[in-house]
């Protein structure tokens, strides 16, 4: 491969093949069902709507104050509850479904709304326990689930999947610090981000990297409990590298990622850069020390050079019109009754599946 193919990616996908359809007129024709109303709901619902679906009611807990204030901003109906927004899936009012309440419930709605043949998009981690899903993966409807990582559609991850694919033998280097802002979390409470949060970056690593394997992990534990965890992981294609985990500890969430005369870098995850060399400066009499300083590579992205991130995660929280633009997109396989195209249609997709959600809260349950 020569230098010029690997500065070059093409990353059209669905944002930028249907971001010009996303218009009034597709209103309508995708109806959505929603069970909710936390503050993340407002950004999925924004999205949601930019990618064509009709916001037709929101319910959570009965008498909700929340969820009555949300669909009055949103024009929707109240649903008197979680279970009424299920039975208007079964009476055919809703095409697909929003599940994000909080973690703590998700599974169990989520295991009722598996009955019925709507795509689903849930909230992630979707549960705080991988024993507490598993028994969802023999469900017939569980292809038809669609779990809410979205750092996975970011523009940035698309960039670094394209590296990953064009290059052998990577070596990276994953940082995630939770709690970066305090060294007062309790025990309970890391274990619940462990669960809930550092599984968002631990996804992205098996996205990335088709499924990594912790080969050795170690770590310290401080007065409190779980501060850090280091473990070596390796990918099936060969691939390696270490995730470092830390409590409390002023940082950023970061991936490196080094091959043979090239690296590249998400840091942070939103922004993608390459290099592919070393500036050497020798000592002077102002800094007497020699230093290195990594050479920015020139990277083009449909041709245009340079990475900017895309309009999608500009106008949307990230990633978060990519998803609903996937679940449109299970509407469609759905319509056409056909089983395989059902099938093909999930596997093109880059949301998570619950297996995915499965393996991954076990990965995270593993470095505990």
């Amino acid at each position: 491969m020569t230098d010029a193919e690997k500065k070059s990616y093409d990353l059209t996908d669905f944002e930028a093949a249907l971001y010009a359809e996303i218009a009034e007129g597709l209103r309508g024709i995708y109806r959505l069902g929603v069970i909710g109303s936390g503050s993340i709901v407002p950004f999925h619902l924004d999205a949601a709507i930019a990618a064509g679906f009709e916001i037709v009611g929101i319910g959570s807990r009965a008498g909700s104050e929340k969820t009555a204030a949300l669909a009055q901003r949103y024009q929707a109906k109240v649903y008197e509850d979680w279970r009424a927004v299920l039975q208007a899936g079964r009476d055919g009012e809703i095409d697909a479904l929003l599940i994000a309440p909080e973690t703590s419930v998700t599974r169990s709605i989520l295991a009722e709304a598996m009955n019925m043949a709507l795509p689903i998009l849930v909230e992630k981690p979707a549960a705080y326990s991988s024993f507490e899903l598993e028994p969802l993966l023999n469900k017939v409807t569980v292809e038809l689930v669609l779990v809410g990582y979205n750092r996975r559609h970011y523009s940035s991850v698309a960039a670094a999947k394209a590296f990953i694919q064009q290059n052998e033998n990577i070596v990276f280097h994953a940082a995630i610090p939770e709690a970066s802002w305090s060294t007062e979390t309790t025990a309970e409470k890391r274990q619940q981000i462990l669960l809930s949060n550092t599984v968002h970056v631990l996804d992205l690593l098996n996205y990335l990297f088709d499924d990594l394997q912790p080969q050795l992990s170690a770590g310290i534990d401080d007065e409190v409990g779980y501060f850090s965890r280091n473990s070596i992981m390796v990918s099936p294609d060969g691939h390696n590298g270490t995730v470092m985990i830390t409590f409390g500890s002023p940082s950023n969430y970061f991936i490196d990622l080094h091959t043979q005369g090239r690296s590249a870098s998400l840091r942070p995850i939103e922004i993608y850069k390459e290099f592919d060399g070393v500036e050497v400066f020798d000592p002077t009499a102002e800094v007497p020390l020699r230093h290195y300083q990594p050479t920015e590579a020139q990277v083009y992205l449909n041709g245009q050079p340079g990475f900017t991130l895309s309009q999608a995660d500009l106008d949307f929280k990230p990633g978060f019109l990519s998803q609903f633009i996937e679940l449109r997109a299970m509407v469609d396989a759905i319509r056409t009754g056909n089983l395989d195209v059902i099938s093909e249609t999930r596997a093109s997709l880059k949301s998570a599946s619950l297996f995915d959600a499965v393996r991954v809260l076990k990965l995270a349950e593993g470095l505990r």
